[in-house]
C-alpha cells in the first residue's frame, strides 16, 4: 500500500470514529451484600500496631503528631488502626473493617445507608452498614440518587435493598 493510499485510509478511519455516536448505558449500583464479602490481608499483629504507633506518634499524647486525637493513647491508635481490607460485589466495593469484629457479625451486617460524593470526575459511592462499617466504590463519571433522596445521602435501614445508585 502506498503512502497516500494509506494516509487516506487513516483520516477516513479518524472521521469515522470522531462522528460515530458515543452510547452510554446507565448502570444500576446497589451497596453489595456482605454475606459473600471477602477479607483481603491480614490483620495486623500487635507488634505491627507498636510498630505503626510509634512511627506515626511517638508516644502517647504527643501534640505534634499528624493526628493528635488517635495518639492520645495505643488503645486508640489500636481501635484506629487494627482492620483490614475486606472486598464485596462486582463492581469493586471496598473498605477498611475491624478486625475485632467477628467475621460472622461482618456478613450478617445490612446496609443502612448510601453516600455520594464527587470531586473533580470520580464519584465515590459509600455504602455503611450496621455496626458502623462501611465499604466505598471510586469511578469515573456521574452517579445520581433515586428521586427522593436527600442531597447525597439514601436512608436505606427500613430496607437494605433499596441503597441503589444510577452510574453513567
Amino acid at each position: 500500500m502506498n503512502m497516500r493510499r494509506w494516509l487516506t485510509f487513516v483520516m477516513t478511519a479518524v472521521v469515522m470514529l470522531a462522528t460515530a455516536p458515543i452510547e452510554i448505558r446507565a448502570e444500576t449500583l446497589a451497596c453489595p451484600s456482605l454475606n459473600t464479602a471477602e477479607q483481603v490481608g491480614t490483620c495486623p499483629s500487635l507488634r505491627e500496631l507498636r510498630i505503626m504507633f510509634r512511627s506515626t506518634c511517638g508516644a502517647a499524647g504527643n501534640p505534634n503528631a499528624p493526628k493528635p486525637g488517635m495518639c492520645d493513647s495505643f488503645e486508640d491508635f489500636q481501635s484506629h488502626k487494627n482492620t483490614v481490607m475486606w472486598e464485596a460485589g462486582d463492581a469493586g466495593f471496598m473498605g477498611y473493617l475491624p478486625c475485632t469484629l467477628p467475621t460472622e457479625k461482618i456478613r450478617t451486617a445490612q446496609a443502612t445507608e448510601l453516600n455520594l460524593a464527587s470531586s473533580r470526575r470520580i464519584t465515590k459511592t459509600a455504602c455503611d452498614y450496621q455496626g458502623d462499617l462501611t465499604l466505598t466504590l471510586r469511578r469515573r463519571g456521574a452517579c445520581a440518587l433515586p428521586s427522593g433522596a436527600s442531597k447525597g445521602r439514601l436512608d436505606c435501614a427500613g430496607d437494605p435493598a433499596a441503597c441503589m445508585v444510577e452510574c453513567e
